[in-house]
């Protein structure tokens, strides 16, 4: 075979045959684009003919800021930024398509719903100068949706009550690829993701931006938006009606308050100040209850008023109240006996003292509202009254390092004595007589009714500590002398392994449960030396004779023949 023939072209030529290629590509192009908004047209007319027309005045925000969409002004296609379907005539927000218009490129647009149509597989042929147009192969028929592979933990639906749950709810969600983790990007912006189909048909995680600040909250935290919290104070519904009480009565209450946390955050009560109207230059003891359900008051705190303003204060309360609940605290207090005139009182929290704070945000709180008690009448008769009262302290006063007691008129006594774990009750009389006591806390513990010095007992305390197997010796039965003397506590065995062993430490009673390894018996764990054993069986049974004898010494005539 010869060699072809070849026709040879100049330059201009061939850029005029370029040309005219290039007129003819725009052209099918166009007809493309044509054909496939008819086809469009043919399978969703009922779709179209939701579509609804959004008036421009609507929109308060800019076209393409982050807030243009919203479910009270939709958007058309081609508008954004749109926060989900919902925000959308046309039903369908795009995700991250802000590129494809010129914007961010996280932009959300509403765009149509477009259908799918399958492109030629083969490129039209083009013989100059008779071109052929493109062969346009009929839409395929839709394959199955697969099955979900997408699983978003804090998404709840897609009305605007929960589009805004969902902000305030820590999540993630997984797909095929991993998990995704709502994140904070910085102090204001909020990277929510949420499942979404791709081209493919497939769910998949996307993510969404959210300027939390722009949407009414303080900001972005731990994966969420969060709003500060708020604190109201209003009176219980059952707050103590008034009533008359007579000095020396105990725990009267006074007040009770309702605490109501708003939904924005848990709520932490770090202090407070709860003052008494009404009263003299006496002290009182100021007591907290915080109710528990079922009619439960568990103690928080206590403390005592200051003469310059009446006020009790409470400084380290952390008192906790979850965020759309509300807490009730009781406010009781002792009335002094030596209150000796008719008095009328009021307990109030101050409402200016109260520090509370966010556990989310860990900012101060607003507090509003208050809480002021019905007013209570100390009432005084004369058989309170008494021109002379009668009482002798032996530790001359306040002496929180000595054993006393106070012996009041008629005879009747009162002991210094341990109150409420490291509390002591210290009795005292006061100038005119009366009996009445203070509550000291003890910086090294309370025991046996005065507070333990640091340097370790004496013999100016009034209290003793004497053990008969000298310290802690576990496999010895032994009896503890302490108090004022007149206390004595034996070692005992409280089950079959577990013992009590009382023995003395810097001169202070104390006592401990030790396992015994091998059992105990008779108040002492079981040595492998059987005369061991022995010894404390003999020295258990001589204390219960002993003990059985001078009950018997102590019976009457009458007792003995009987």
């Amino acid at each position: 075979m010869g060699a072809p023939n070849i026709l040879a072209l100049t330059p201009d030529e061939i850029k005029e045959m370029i040309d005219e290629l290039q007129t003819q590509v725009l052209y099918f192009q166009a007809q493309l684009d044509q054909l496939q908004k008819e086809l469009a047209k043919i399978q969703k007319p009922e779709e179209e003919a939701k579509i609804e027309e959004t008036p421009a005045t609507c929109h308060t925000f800019p076209l393409w800021d982050w807030y243009y969409c919203s479910s009270k002004c939709k958007c058309n296609a081609g508008e954004g930024d749109c926060d989900g379907d919902f925000q959308c005539n046309t039903g369908y927000c795009a995700l991250d398509v802000g590129a494809k218009y010129g914007q961010n490129k996280w932009l959300d647009v509403c765009e149509e719903k477009k259908a799918v149509v399958t492109k030629p597989v083969s490129p039209p042929v083009v013989s100059p100068p008779v071109v052929s147009p493109p062969v346009i192969s009929p839409p395929s028929k839709p394959e199955e949706p697969p099955a979900p592979t997408c699983n978003d933990s804090d998404w709840f639906g897609t009305d605007e009550k929960n589009y805004k749950k969902r902000l305030i709810t820590e999540g993630s969600c997984e797909d095929e690829t991993g998990s995704y983790p709502d994140v904070c990007l910085d102090e204001d912006m909020l990277r929510d993701y949420s499942c979404s189909l791709t081209r493919g048909g497939r769910s998949a995680c996307f993510p969404t931006y959210y300027s939390c600040k722009n949407l009414g909250f303080i900001g972005c935290k731990n994966g969420t938006c969060f709003k500060t919290g708020a604190l109201s104070l209003s009176l219980a519904e059952d707050n103590p009606s008034s009533q008359n009480i007579l000095p020396g009565t105990k725990d009267v209450a006074f007040l009770k308050a309702k605490f109501v946390a708003s939904e924005g955050e848990d709520v932490k009560v770090n202090s407070l100040k709860a003052c008494l109207s009404g009263s003299s230059q006496l002290s009182f003891d100021i007591k907290l209850y915080k109710g528990e359900g079922e009619g439960t008051d568990v103690l928080v705190a206590s403390a005592q008023t200051e003469s310059a303003d009446n006020c009790a204060t409470f400084s380290v309360l952390n008192w906790i109240i979850p965020k759309s609940t509300s807490k009730t605290l009781t406010i009781k207090t002792d009335i002094p006996t030596e209150i000796d005139t008719p008095v009328t009182l009021s307990m109030e929290i101050k409402i200016d003292d109260l520090r509370a704070v966010g556990l989310t945000s860990e900012v101060a709180l607003s507090v509003s509202g208050s809480a002021t008690g019905n007013p209570m009448t100390v009432t005084v008769t004369l058989t309170v009254k008494t021109p002379e009262v009668l009482c002798a302290d032996s530790d001359s006063g306040i002496n929180e390092y000595v054993f006393g007691k106070i012996t009041a008129q008629g005879g009747v006594t009162y002991s210094d004595a341990c109150f409420l774990g490291d509390n002591l009750k210290e009795w005292v009389c006061t100038v005119s007589g009366a009996v009445t006591y203070k509550l000291i806390e003890c910086e090294a513990g309370c025991i046996d009714g005065v507070c333990k010095k640091a340097g370790g007992n004496d013999n100016l305390t009034g209290v003793v500590c004497v053990d008969s197997d000298a310290g802690r010796d576990y496999e010895t039965f032994g009896e503890v002398i302490h108090g004022s003397g007149d206390l004595i506590d034996e070692d005992t065995c409280q089950s079959e392994n577990i013992l009590r062993e009382n023995y003395c430490e810097n001169g202070y009673f104390k006592s401990e449960t030790f396992e015994c390894p091998s059992g105990c018996l008779n108040g002492a764990c079981l040595s492998k030396t059987g005369l061991k054993n022995v010894e404390n069986n003999l020295a258990f049974i001589s204390k219960e004779i002993s003990q059985l004898m001078e009950r018997v010494k102590d019976l009457t005539p009458l007792e003995v023949r009987q």
